[in-house]
């Protein structure tokens, strides 16, 4: 039994709906977490700096996989899209954004520590905050591909 042309078409956009709120919402997180760093530590000295950076990785990298679901979104809603190949080519997307985002994490605590052996902790511990941007990202691609039938990110 096929799903009518409009069920399909409402699914897909509830679920590039759905994945652009969770990752603006990853965003958002880091970005709190990222205040709430710096107010706690109470001045802006430079032992901040490295886990801040890789957080912050993290939360471009959320935002990057934001707009790239606003992207499918605005696809899907144009006259005659394709909502299977609409929500297979945002998950494409996706998928190519958590590998760079962990080479640059890995570049990052590198070069902190290298700069500063004292900082690596710090960026170690932003960079593992960070990577669960990638992480969401890659949870968000994959439902995006499972959701044709009914999935996580459909109704």
């Amino acid at each position: 039994m096929s799903v009518p042309a409009e069920v399909a078409l409402a699914r897909a956009i509830r679920a590039l709906r759905s994945a652009m709120l969770l990752l603006l919402s990853t965003a958002l997180g880091l970005g709190v977490l990222a205040a709430a760093a710096l107010v706690l530590a109470g001045q802006d000295g430079p032992e901040l700096w490295p886990g801040l950076t890789t957080v912050l990785l993290g939360q471009f990298a959320a935002l990057a996989g934001g707009a790239t679901a606003l992207v499918g979104l605005q696809r899907a809603l144009r006259p005659g899209a394709v909502p299977e190949v609409v929500r297979s080519a945002t998950a494409g997307w996706l998928r190519r954004i958590p590998r760079p985002l962990y080479a640059a994490l890995v570049v990052a605590t590198a070069a902190w520590t290298l700069a500063e052996p004292t900082a690596g902790i710090e960026a170690l511990v932003g960079a593992v905050v960070g990577a669960q941007a990638g992480v969401a990202v890659s949870l968000v691609a994959r439902s995006l591909v499972g959701t044709a039938g009914g999935g996580p990110l459909s109704p």
